[in-house]
């Protein structure tokens, strides 16, 4: 793949020598620095960007798609132990299809005269933190629709999604004036609410995709408190080894994006929420720029979409 982008960005870069604002520039060699440049950016790590661990991510690699449909199932009927008259007991079933567009973004990058005539002579690498800027920028735009939405074009988010269901904390006091058995009982009490009013369909005891996600200031609280003085285990430690509905630490999330007095649970399943891309940050072929080169990129979003509302709940007041 490295290859192909290679040839095919020298032969666009032989194209833009005639322009006189990048004369003397060897194509071989901007082109295999552009290559690397965008391979660093596309595998360098971006410690800002936490959606992508928080939500479960669909990514359709379809830059001609301009929207996306996903289907949900009501099923009706039971099965039953056969009669001796032969009846059976046909099931039934509903599949609704939703259709939601996916929004065109963009971005780019430049390289001035200097930078190309530099790499052209010395065939030396060209800096990538302006490709690794675009990415990121993408990945940040991403992440706010993720969790926010945009208004304007419609999209909710998951942190704004009117259709979570909440309830109330037990006692109606904050976490910080609250024991480790009353925290946990919050936590237990939300948890246990969603699991009975969906007839035990949704948050399964002992489940590996229930998630917890606290705010950040409410997560280092129990990540870092001790369960009392005589003990090295953490309020955290407690919590997931009393609690059936978790079983690792890692499936408690924290979110400096969450409300700060607000705890929420949800499956980390993508049947029920997610993340669309209609395709991820893609570069394009560079084209001139003044004294230089420019280099755009585009990406499709569809942003989060919450299939199952019941699968999702909110605690306020924590």
């Amino acid at each position: 793949m490295n290859e192909k982008r290679k040839i095919a960005l020298s032969k666009v870069v032989a194209g833009l020598m005639a322009s006189d604002s990048i004369a003397d520039v060897n194509p071989e060699n901007v082109a295999s620095a552009l290559v690397k440049v965008e391979t660093e950016a596309y595998k360098t790590d971006y410690p800002d960007i936490t959606f992508q661990d928080i939500l479960p991510v669909v990514n359709y690699n379809d830059p001609t798609a301009t929207s996306f449909a996903y289907y949900y199932v009501t099923e009706a009927g039971k099965a039953q132990l056969a009669n001796p008259d032969g009846k059976i007991a046909w099931v039934d079933s509903f599949i609704g299809m939703k259709q939601a567009p996916l929004h065109d973004g963009n971005t780019g990058y430049k390289y001035t005269l200097k930078d190309l005539q530099r790499v052209s002579k010395l065939g030396g690498s060209l800096d990538s933190l302006k490709a690794e800027t675009a990415v990121q920028a993408s990945l940040q735009l991403a992440q706010d629709i993720a969790f926010y939405g945009d208004e304007k074009r419609g999209i909710v988010g998951f942190y704004n999604n009117p259709d979570v269901a909440s309830v109330s904390p037990i006692g109606g006091t904050a976490w910080s004036t609250k024991t480790p058995k009353e925290i946990l009982a919050d936590i237990n009490h939300l948890f246990s609410t969603a699991f009975e009013t969906t007839k035990e369909v949704e948050f399964k005891v002992g489940s590996k995709t229930n998630r917890l996600l606290l705010p950040t200031a409410k997560y280092s609280y129990i990540a870092t408190t001790p369960l009392n003085d005589n003990s090295d285990k953490t309020i955290l430690d407690f919590i997931v080894n009393s609690s059936v509905f978790l079983s690792d630490k890692s499936q408690v999330k924290s979110s400096a994006q969450m409300p700060t007095d607000t705890m929420r649970i949800y499956q980390f399943d993508k049947r029920k929420v997610s993340f669309q891309w209609g395709h991820m940050i893609d570069f394009k072929a560079p084209q001139p720029d003044d004294l230089g080169m420019k280099v755009p990129a585009d990406f499709s979003i569809g942003g989060t979409t919450l299939k199952k509302p019941l699968s999702c709940w909110d605690m306020e007041g924590i």
